[in-house]
Protein backbone atom coordinates (compact mmCIF):
# COMPACT_ATOMS: atom_id res chain seq x y z
CA UNK A 1 0.00 0.00 0.00
CA UNK A 2 1.74 3.55 -1.07
CA UNK A 3 2.13 5.34 2.36
CA UNK A 4 0.86 8.57 1.03
CA UNK A 5 -2.70 7.38 0.96
CA UNK A 6 -2.27 6.63 4.27
CA UNK A 7 -0.95 9.31 5.39
CA UNK A 8 -3.53 11.70 3.78
CA UNK A 9 -6.02 9.40 5.46
CA UNK A 10 -4.57 9.73 9.03
CA UNK A 11 -4.69 13.58 8.34
CA UNK A 12 -8.41 13.30 7.51
CA UNK A 13 -9.35 11.71 10.36
CA UNK A 14 -7.61 13.94 12.64
CA UNK A 15 -8.73 17.02 11.29
CA UNK A 16 -12.05 16.09 11.50
CA UNK A 17 -11.51 15.77 15.53
CA UNK A 18 -9.06 18.80 15.63
CA UNK A 19 -8.77 20.86 18.61
CA UNK A 20 -6.82 21.04 21.97
CA UNK A 21 -7.18 20.96 25.73
CA UNK A 22 -8.80 19.87 29.33
CA UNK A 23 -9.61 21.37 32.85
CA UNK A 24 -8.87 23.81 35.02
CA UNK A 25 -5.42 25.87 33.59
CA UNK A 26 -4.00 25.85 37.14
CA UNK A 27 -4.38 22.28 37.91
CA UNK A 28 -3.46 21.24 33.93
CA UNK A 29 -0.03 22.86 33.92
CA UNK A 30 0.81 20.52 36.90
CA UNK A 31 -0.58 17.14 35.57
CA UNK A 32 -4.00 17.66 36.69
CA UNK A 33 -2.75 17.01 40.10
CA UNK A 34 -4.00 17.15 43.09
CA UNK A 35 -7.29 17.68 41.49
CA UNK A 36 -9.90 16.98 43.68
CA UNK A 37 -7.06 18.07 47.06
CA UNK A 38 -6.28 21.59 45.57
CA UNK A 39 -8.77 24.51 47.26
CA UNK A 40 -10.25 27.46 45.59
CA UNK A 41 -12.41 28.00 42.55
CA UNK A 42 -11.45 24.75 40.86
CA UNK A 43 -13.63 22.62 43.18
CA UNK A 44 -16.93 23.16 40.86
CA UNK A 45 -14.79 20.92 38.21
CA UNK A 46 -12.94 19.15 40.51
CA UNK A 47 -14.39 18.91 44.14
CA UNK A 48 -17.25 20.73 45.52
CA UNK A 49 -16.02 20.11 48.83
CA UNK A 50 -12.77 21.93 48.00
CA UNK A 51 -14.66 25.19 46.85
CA UNK A 52 -14.59 26.97 50.15
CA UNK A 53 -11.34 26.78 51.94
CA UNK A 54 -9.57 30.20 51.60
CA UNK A 55 -12.27 32.13 49.38
CA UNK A 56 -14.79 34.54 50.47
CA UNK A 57 -15.42 36.06 46.94
CA UNK A 58 -14.23 34.48 43.79
CA UNK A 59 -15.65 36.04 40.07
CA UNK A 60 -13.64 33.17 37.38
CA UNK A 61 -14.41 35.47 34.25
CA UNK A 62 -13.44 32.38 31.79
CA UNK A 63 -12.22 29.20 32.09
CA UNK A 64 -11.67 27.65 28.68
CA UNK A 65 -10.65 24.10 27.92
CA UNK A 66 -10.64 21.94 24.72
CA UNK A 67 -8.61 18.43 24.22
CA UNK A 68 -8.14 16.16 21.61
CA UNK A 69 -6.98 12.42 22.41
CA UNK A 70 -5.96 9.53 19.94
CA UNK A 71 -5.75 5.89 21.43
CA UNK A 72 -4.18 4.51 18.47
CA UNK A 73 -1.97 6.61 16.15
CA UNK A 74 0.61 9.47 16.92
CA UNK A 75 2.89 12.90 15.29
CA UNK A 76 5.86 10.23 14.65
CA UNK A 77 3.38 7.33 13.12
CA UNK A 78 1.96 9.71 10.57
CA UNK A 79 5.32 11.18 9.70
CA UNK A 80 7.07 7.78 9.63
CA UNK A 81 4.07 5.20 7.87
CA UNK A 82 3.61 8.70 5.49
CA UNK A 83 7.04 8.38 4.07
CA UNK A 84 8.18 11.70 5.80
CA UNK A 85 10.99 10.11 7.83
CA UNK A 86 14.18 10.30 6.61
CA UNK A 87 15.08 6.80 5.02
CA UNK A 88 11.94 5.62 4.49
CA UNK A 89 10.06 5.00 1.18
CA UNK A 90 6.90 5.09 -0.33
CA UNK A 91 5.38 1.60 0.41
CA UNK A 92 4.95 0.11 3.57
CA UNK A 93 6.85 -2.83 4.46
CA UNK A 94 4.60 -5.72 6.42
CA UNK A 95 6.42 -5.07 9.69
CA UNK A 96 5.28 -1.35 9.17
CA UNK A 97 1.49 -2.87 8.44
CA UNK A 98 1.57 -5.08 11.69
CA UNK A 99 2.95 -2.13 13.62
CA UNK A 100 0.15 -0.33 13.24
CA UNK A 101 -2.61 -2.66 13.16
CA UNK A 102 -0.75 -3.56 17.08
CA UNK A 103 -1.25 0.49 17.92
CA UNK A 104 -5.36 -0.03 17.45
CA UNK A 105 -6.94 -1.48 20.80
CA UNK A 106 -8.95 -4.77 19.69
CA UNK A 107 -12.27 -2.49 19.99
CA UNK A 108 -11.01 0.37 17.76
CA UNK A 109 -9.12 3.49 16.96
CA UNK A 110 -11.07 6.28 18.92
CA UNK A 111 -10.55 10.08 19.18
CA UNK A 112 -11.96 11.92 21.83
CA UNK A 113 -12.72 15.50 21.77
CA UNK A 114 -13.74 17.76 24.62
CA UNK A 115 -14.54 21.48 25.23
CA UNK A 116 -15.48 23.20 28.46
CA UNK A 117 -16.62 26.60 28.61
CA UNK A 118 -17.91 27.94 32.20
CA UNK A 119 -17.60 31.42 34.23
CA UNK A 120 -18.47 31.42 37.71
CA UNK A 121 -18.72 33.27 41.14
CA UNK A 122 -18.05 32.20 44.18
CA UNK A 123 -19.22 33.71 47.50
CA UNK A 124 -18.35 32.02 50.71
CA UNK A 125 -19.51 28.60 50.82
CA UNK A 126 -21.40 28.66 47.76
CA UNK A 127 -20.75 28.98 43.88
CA UNK A 128 -22.90 29.54 41.08
CA UNK A 129 -21.66 28.71 37.59
CA UNK A 130 -23.06 28.51 33.79
CA UNK A 131 -21.62 25.97 31.86
CA UNK A 132 -21.47 24.87 27.87
CA UNK A 133 -19.55 20.84 27.28
CA UNK A 134 -19.16 19.64 24.24
CA UNK A 135 -17.94 15.70 23.67
CA UNK A 136 -17.08 14.04 21.09
CA UNK A 137 -16.13 10.59 19.99
CA UNK A 138 -15.55 8.58 16.83
CA UNK A 139 -14.49 4.50 16.71
CA UNK A 140 -13.21 2.78 13.82
CA UNK A 141 -13.45 -1.10 13.74
CA UNK A 142 -9.54 -2.71 13.68
CA UNK A 143 -10.59 -4.76 11.02
CA UNK A 144 -11.52 -1.58 8.59
CA UNK A 145 -7.60 -0.89 9.36
CA UNK A 146 -6.46 -4.43 8.27
CA UNK A 147 -9.00 -4.88 5.44
CA UNK A 148 -6.98 -1.46 4.11
CA UNK A 149 -3.83 -2.36 4.82
CA UNK A 150 -3.64 -6.19 4.45
CA UNK A 151 -6.23 -6.72 1.81
CA UNK A 152 -9.35 -9.57 2.37
CA UNK A 153 -6.80 -12.59 1.97
CA UNK A 154 -6.33 -13.49 5.42
CA UNK A 155 -9.99 -13.93 6.22
CA UNK A 156 -11.48 -15.98 3.10
CA UNK A 157 -12.18 -19.65 3.80
CA UNK A 158 -10.29 -21.73 1.37
CA UNK A 159 -12.67 -24.53 1.81
CA UNK A 160 -15.78 -22.48 1.04
CA UNK A 161 -17.44 -24.19 3.74
CA UNK A 162 -18.60 -21.87 6.31
CA UNK A 163 -21.09 -24.27 8.34
CA UNK A 164 -18.23 -24.31 11.16
CA UNK A 165 -16.33 -21.11 10.57
CA UNK A 166 -12.88 -20.09 12.27
CA UNK A 167 -13.77 -16.98 14.65
CA UNK A 168 -10.41 -15.53 13.98
CA UNK A 169 -11.86 -14.57 10.06
CA UNK A 170 -14.88 -13.28 11.30
CA UNK A 171 -14.45 -9.79 10.06
CA UNK A 172 -16.57 -7.02 12.52
CA UNK A 173 -17.32 -3.68 11.77
CA UNK A 174 -20.03 -3.13 14.75
CA UNK A 175 -17.38 -1.47 16.39
CA UNK A 176 -17.61 1.88 14.40
CA UNK A 177 -19.65 4.71 15.41
CA UNK A 178 -19.27 8.48 16.46
CA UNK A 179 -21.64 10.36 19.07
CA UNK A 180 -21.69 13.80 19.81
CA UNK A 181 -23.16 15.53 23.20
CA UNK A 182 -23.68 19.07 23.67
CA UNK A 183 -24.70 20.13 26.70
CA UNK A 184 -25.48 23.43 29.03
CA UNK A 185 -26.26 23.48 32.33
CA UNK A 186 -26.75 25.77 35.39
CA UNK A 187 -25.64 25.09 38.64
CA UNK A 188 -25.56 25.70 42.29
CA UNK A 189 -22.17 24.19 44.44
CA UNK A 190 -22.17 24.42 48.40
CA UNK A 191 -19.60 23.43 50.31
CA UNK A 192 -19.84 22.96 54.61
CA UNK A 193 -17.18 22.89 57.12
CA UNK A 194 -17.17 19.77 59.48
CA UNK A 195 -13.58 20.46 61.55
CA UNK A 196 -15.93 22.28 64.57
CA UNK A 197 -16.90 18.77 65.26
CA UNK A 198 -14.95 17.61 67.79
CA UNK A 199 -14.41 14.00 66.66
CA UNK A 200 -13.64 15.33 63.39
CA UNK A 201 -11.21 18.34 64.01
CA UNK A 202 -9.29 16.46 66.61
CA UNK A 203 -7.64 14.84 63.48
CA UNK A 204 -8.13 17.43 60.94
CA UNK A 205 -7.32 21.10 60.64
CA UNK A 206 -9.72 21.79 57.80
CA UNK A 207 -12.55 19.34 56.90
CA UNK A 208 -15.42 19.77 54.42
CA UNK A 209 -18.28 17.92 52.03
CA UNK A 210 -19.72 19.18 49.19
CA UNK A 211 -22.80 19.28 46.83
CA UNK A 212 -23.82 20.52 43.42
CA UNK A 213 -27.03 20.20 41.79
CA UNK A 214 -27.05 21.13 37.60
CA UNK A 215 -30.31 21.50 35.56
CA UNK A 216 -28.78 20.69 32.16
CA UNK A 217 -30.18 20.81 28.37
CA UNK A 218 -28.57 19.53 25.29
CA UNK A 219 -28.68 17.76 22.28
CA UNK A 220 -27.24 14.40 21.08
CA UNK A 221 -26.40 12.36 17.97
CA UNK A 222 -25.26 8.67 17.56
CA UNK A 223 -24.81 6.56 14.52
CA UNK A 224 -22.72 3.18 14.30
CA UNK A 225 -23.00 0.30 11.99
CA UNK A 226 -25.48 -2.72 13.48
CA UNK A 227 -24.44 -6.45 14.66
CA UNK A 228 -25.81 -7.79 11.30
CA UNK A 229 -21.98 -5.89 9.58
CA UNK A 230 -20.31 -8.90 10.76
CA UNK A 231 -19.76 -11.27 8.06
CA UNK A 232 -17.46 -14.16 7.10
CA UNK A 233 -15.75 -14.32 3.54
CA UNK A 234 -15.81 -17.30 1.61
CA UNK A 235 -14.99 -18.87 -1.73
CA UNK A 236 -17.88 -19.89 -4.21
CA UNK A 237 -18.28 -22.25 -7.20
CA UNK A 238 -15.53 -22.04 -10.18
CA UNK A 239 -16.79 -20.42 -13.06
CA UNK A 240 -15.74 -21.84 -16.72
CA UNK A 241 -12.79 -20.49 -16.56
CA UNK A 242 -11.85 -22.02 -13.22
CA UNK A 243 -12.07 -18.84 -11.72
CA UNK A 244 -14.04 -19.02 -7.85
CA UNK A 245 -16.24 -16.10 -6.49
CA UNK A 246 -15.91 -14.65 -3.20
CA UNK A 247 -19.32 -14.76 -1.15
CA UNK A 248 -20.01 -13.05 1.51
CA UNK A 249 -21.95 -14.78 4.73
CA UNK A 250 -23.64 -12.85 7.22
CA UNK A 251 -21.65 -14.26 10.78
CA UNK A 252 -25.02 -15.25 11.80
CA UNK A 253 -26.69 -16.37 8.77
CA UNK A 254 -29.64 -18.28 9.58
CA UNK A 255 -30.92 -14.92 11.87
CA UNK A 256 -30.30 -12.82 9.04
CA UNK A 257 -32.07 -14.97 6.80
CA UNK A 258 -34.95 -15.60 8.75
CA UNK A 259 -35.49 -11.66 9.14
CA UNK A 260 -35.40 -11.31 5.54
CA UNK A 261 -37.49 -14.10 4.87
CA UNK A 262 -40.31 -11.99 7.59
CA UNK A 263 -40.05 -9.27 5.80
CA UNK A 264 -42.39 -7.63 3.44
CA UNK A 265 -41.18 -6.19 -0.54
CA UNK A 266 -40.03 -2.87 0.20
CA UNK A 267 -38.76 -3.51 4.38
CA UNK A 268 -35.18 -2.50 4.98
CA UNK A 269 -32.64 -4.77 7.27
CA UNK A 270 -30.57 -1.80 8.69
CA UNK A 271 -26.59 -1.91 8.17
CA UNK A 272 -26.43 1.35 9.59
CA UNK A 273 -28.60 3.05 12.09
CA UNK A 274 -28.06 6.67 14.03
CA UNK A 275 -30.34 8.36 16.54
CA UNK A 276 -30.35 12.71 16.92
CA UNK A 277 -32.17 15.62 18.58
CA UNK A 278 -32.24 17.50 15.68
CA UNK A 279 -35.29 18.88 13.14
CA UNK A 280 -33.36 18.82 9.79
CA UNK A 281 -36.27 21.00 8.97
CA UNK A 282 -36.54 23.39 12.13
CA UNK A 283 -32.80 22.99 13.32
CA UNK A 284 -34.16 25.73 16.26
CA UNK A 285 -37.13 23.31 17.85
CA UNK A 286 -36.40 23.42 21.47
CA UNK A 287 -38.91 20.18 21.41
CA UNK A 288 -36.06 18.38 20.43
CA UNK A 289 -34.05 19.25 23.43
CA UNK A 290 -32.85 17.02 26.05
CA UNK A 291 -33.81 18.16 29.71
CA UNK A 292 -32.01 16.80 32.81
CA UNK A 293 -30.17 16.87 35.78
CA UNK A 294 -26.66 16.03 37.73
CA UNK A 295 -25.21 15.75 40.66
CA UNK A 296 -21.80 16.11 42.32
CA UNK A 297 -20.05 14.99 45.58
CA UNK A 298 -16.98 15.47 47.45
CA UNK A 299 -15.09 15.52 50.25
CA UNK A 300 -11.88 17.48 50.76
CA UNK A 301 -9.23 17.50 54.51
CA UNK A 302 -6.39 19.18 55.42
CA UNK A 303 -4.11 18.07 58.59
CA UNK A 304 -1.03 20.39 58.44
CA UNK A 305 0.92 20.45 54.91
CA UNK A 306 -0.91 17.68 53.83
CA UNK A 307 -4.18 17.73 52.02
CA UNK A 308 -6.90 15.35 50.52
CA UNK A 309 -9.83 15.24 48.42
CA UNK A 310 -12.44 12.80 47.04
CA UNK A 311 -15.12 13.61 44.21
CA UNK A 312 -17.55 12.00 42.10
CA UNK A 313 -18.89 14.31 39.42
CA UNK A 314 -21.40 14.86 36.49
CA UNK A 315 -23.91 12.08 37.60
CA UNK A 316 -26.44 12.16 35.25
CA UNK A 317 -28.60 12.00 32.18
CA UNK A 318 -30.33 13.84 29.51
CA UNK A 319 -34.23 12.39 28.83
CA UNK A 320 -35.19 12.81 24.94
CA UNK A 321 -38.79 12.86 24.23
CA UNK A 322 -38.38 13.48 20.76
CA UNK A 323 -35.42 12.36 18.61
CA UNK A 324 -35.06 10.65 14.85
CA UNK A 325 -33.97 7.96 13.74
CA UNK A 326 -31.70 7.40 10.67
CA UNK A 327 -31.78 3.88 9.07
CA UNK A 328 -29.62 2.33 5.91
CA UNK A 329 -29.67 -1.19 4.85
CA UNK A 330 -30.79 -3.84 2.23
CA UNK A 331 -34.25 -3.07 1.20
CA UNK A 332 -35.93 -6.12 -0.06
CA UNK A 333 -37.04 -6.51 -3.81
CA UNK A 334 -38.28 -9.50 -5.07
CA UNK A 335 -38.82 -8.70 -8.57
CA UNK A 336 -35.01 -8.57 -8.71
CA UNK A 337 -32.67 -11.46 -9.35
CA UNK A 338 -30.47 -10.84 -6.10
CA UNK A 339 -33.72 -10.31 -4.09
CA UNK A 340 -32.55 -6.91 -2.63
CA UNK A 341 -31.36 -2.95 -3.69
CA UNK A 342 -29.69 -0.89 -2.55
CA UNK A 343 -31.63 2.68 -1.00
CA UNK A 344 -30.26 6.29 -2.51
CA UNK A 345 -31.21 7.95 0.46
CA UNK A 346 -31.54 6.76 4.04
CA UNK A 347 -35.02 6.27 5.84
CA UNK A 348 -35.75 8.94 8.49
CA UNK A 349 -38.58 8.22 11.09
CA UNK A 350 -39.61 9.67 14.49
CA UNK A 351 -38.65 7.92 17.97
CA UNK A 352 -42.12 7.05 20.25
CA UNK A 353 -40.12 5.98 23.01
CA UNK A 354 -37.99 8.51 25.47
CA UNK A 355 -34.48 7.83 25.56
CA UNK A 356 -31.90 8.68 28.28
CA UNK A 357 -28.52 9.57 27.83
CA UNK A 358 -26.12 9.47 30.77
CA UNK A 359 -23.67 12.06 31.03
CA UNK A 360 -20.14 11.89 30.82
CA UNK A 361 -19.38 10.66 34.84
CA UNK A 362 -16.02 11.31 36.45
CA UNK A 363 -14.42 10.14 39.41
CA UNK A 364 -11.52 11.73 41.49
CA UNK A 365 -8.99 11.33 44.24
CA UNK A 366 -5.65 13.44 45.07
CA UNK A 367 -3.57 14.78 47.43
CA UNK A 368 -1.45 17.42 47.76
CA UNK A 369 1.62 18.33 50.48
CA UNK A 370 2.72 21.66 50.60
CA UNK A 371 6.18 21.56 51.29
CA UNK A 372 6.77 25.40 51.38
CA UNK A 373 4.91 28.34 50.96
CA UNK A 374 6.51 28.36 47.47
CA UNK A 375 6.63 24.48 47.05
CA UNK A 376 3.39 22.36 46.12
CA UNK A 377 3.46 18.74 45.14
CA UNK A 378 0.54 16.76 44.18
CA UNK A 379 -0.96 13.57 42.71
CA UNK A 380 -4.18 12.75 41.15
CA UNK A 381 -5.95 9.57 40.06
CA UNK A 382 -9.63 9.76 37.86
CA UNK A 383 -11.67 7.53 35.94
CA UNK A 384 -13.95 9.04 33.34
CA UNK A 385 -16.48 6.75 32.31
CA UNK A 386 -18.53 7.32 28.39
CA UNK A 387 -21.80 6.07 27.82
CA UNK A 388 -22.84 5.70 23.94
CA UNK A 389 -26.82 5.29 23.22
CA UNK A 390 -28.07 3.83 20.13
CA UNK A 391 -31.30 2.01 19.52
CA UNK A 392 -31.96 -1.95 18.53
CA UNK A 393 -33.71 -3.53 15.34
CA UNK A 394 -36.63 -3.15 18.05
CA UNK A 395 -35.95 0.73 19.25
CA UNK A 396 -34.74 -0.81 22.49
CA UNK A 397 -31.82 1.04 23.91
CA UNK A 398 -28.66 -0.06 23.51
CA UNK A 399 -25.84 1.03 25.48
CA UNK A 400 -22.09 1.19 24.49
CA UNK A 401 -19.31 2.00 27.76
CA UNK A 402 -15.98 3.31 27.23
CA UNK A 403 -13.86 3.82 30.36
CA UNK A 404 -10.38 5.76 30.64
CA UNK A 405 -8.01 6.19 33.19
CA UNK A 406 -5.42 8.64 34.01
CA UNK A 407 -2.76 9.18 36.73
CA UNK A 408 -1.27 12.97 37.36
CA UNK A 409 1.66 14.09 39.51
CA UNK A 410 3.32 17.71 39.43
CA UNK A 411 4.88 20.71 41.37
CA UNK A 412 4.46 24.27 41.67
CA UNK A 413 6.91 26.67 42.22
CA UNK A 414 6.27 30.24 43.39
CA UNK A 415 8.62 32.11 45.22
CA UNK A 416 7.60 35.60 44.15
CA UNK A 417 4.13 35.27 44.73
CA UNK A 418 2.38 36.76 41.29
CA UNK A 419 4.54 34.49 39.01
CA UNK A 420 3.87 30.89 39.83
CA UNK A 421 5.48 28.21 37.62
CA UNK A 422 3.79 24.45 36.95
CA UNK A 423 5.21 21.40 35.49
CA UNK A 424 3.80 17.71 35.88
CA UNK A 425 2.94 14.51 34.02
CA UNK A 426 -0.13 12.59 32.95
CA UNK A 427 -0.43 8.63 32.52
CA UNK A 428 -2.94 7.05 30.64
CA UNK A 429 -3.43 3.28 29.28
CA UNK A 430 -1.22 3.76 26.27
CA UNK A 431 0.23 7.41 26.57
CA UNK A 432 2.28 9.81 28.67
CA UNK A 433 1.82 13.89 28.39
CA UNK A 434 4.03 16.47 29.88
CA UNK A 435 2.60 19.28 31.48
CA UNK A 436 3.62 22.75 32.18
CA UNK A 437 2.05 26.09 33.02
CA UNK A 438 2.42 29.45 34.73
CA UNK A 439 0.22 32.43 36.11
CA UNK A 440 0.31 35.72 36.85
CA UNK A 441 -1.54 37.27 40.04
CA UNK A 442 -1.57 40.83 40.80
CA UNK A 443 -3.82 41.26 43.61
CA UNK A 444 -6.78 39.73 43.20
CA UNK A 445 -6.33 39.68 39.63
CA UNK A 446 -5.81 36.14 38.84
CA UNK A 447 -4.62 34.58 34.94
CA UNK A 448 -3.48 30.94 34.45
CA UNK A 449 -2.50 29.39 31.76
CA UNK A 450 -2.16 25.54 31.20
CA UNK A 451 -0.96 22.74 28.73
CA UNK A 452 -0.60 19.31 28.23
CA UNK A 453 0.94 17.39 25.14
CA UNK A 454 2.36 14.22 23.84
CA UNK A 455 2.63 12.84 20.24
CA UNK A 456 -1.33 11.50 21.02
CA UNK A 457 -3.27 14.18 22.50
CA UNK A 458 -3.18 18.07 23.44
CA UNK A 459 -5.00 20.27 25.85
CA UNK A 460 -4.87 24.02 26.23
CA UNK A 461 -6.50 25.80 29.46
CA UNK A 462 -7.04 29.35 30.51
CA UNK A 463 -8.74 30.91 33.52
CA UNK A 464 -9.42 34.60 34.32
CA UNK A 465 -10.31 35.90 37.71
CA UNK A 466 -10.88 38.07 40.27
CA UNK A 467 -10.49 36.94 43.70
CA UNK A 468 -10.48 38.31 47.30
Amino acid sequence: MKKVYFLLGLILIISCFSGIGQTSADLLGMGNAPGPAQPGDNGIEWNPAAMSPGNVFVLDLALLNTSIKSDSFDLMDVLEYGGLVEGSDSILTEEEVNAILDSIPDDGMSLYLNHTTRPKIIIGPVGLSVGVQGYGRGTLDKDIFTLLLKGNGQYIDLDGDISNPDPDKLISLSDTQTDVLVTGDVGATVSIPLQKISVIGEYFDEFYVGGSYHVVAGGYGNIGLTDDTDFYLAYGEADEDGIRTVNIFFADQTAVTEKFDEMEDGETLPILRGVYTLDPDNPTDTDFLGMGSAIDLGIYGRRGKLAFGLSSMNNGSLKFNNYQILEYGIVKDSTVSEQFTLPDEPIIRDGENPIKVPLPSRINAGVSYQFYRWLLVGLQASTVKNVSVNLDNNDQMIFTTKRNYELGAGVELNPIRILPLRAGIILTKNSLSYTTGLGLHLGPFKTDLGAAFNLKSASVGLNTSLEF
